[in-house]
């Protein structure tokens, strides 16, 4: 960590042994940023985003899991496995495929 006042802050949460400590409050800073990245890919109900969180923690770590947005993570275990990139990429290509055709029966 670089910067300064983040240091300092940090420096004082430990000293403090009543409230909660730096690394609890630099990893509720650090999901804060993913929620508002993800809450900013679909702003209404005709946006759509493919939310790609390709880091191993996402998959594995329950305390992160649950700080997600609900919505994310409703659709069962699946969202949870790993995939090669091949059928990645396949998918991707479906998803918004499948969201231009919607796209353009609504504009038609």
């Amino acid at each position: 960590i670089t910067d300064p006042i983040l240091q300092e802050k940090m420096k004082l949460l430990d000293s403090n042994t009543n409230g909660i400590s730096s690394q609890t409050y630099y990893h509720n800073l650090c999901m804060r940023s993913v929620n508002q990245s993800i809450g900013r890919s679909i702003r209404h109900i005709n946006d759509y985003a493919a939310i790609l969180l390709i880091d191993e923690r996402y998959q594995t770590n329950d305390r992160i899991i649950n700080q997600l947005p609900k919505w994310t993570t409703t659709n069962g275990k699946e969202w949870r496995k790993s995939i090669s990139m091949e059928l990645l990429q396949q998918r991707l290509e479906n998803f918004f495929l499948w969201h231009v055709k919607v796209r353009d029966k609504v504009r038609n």
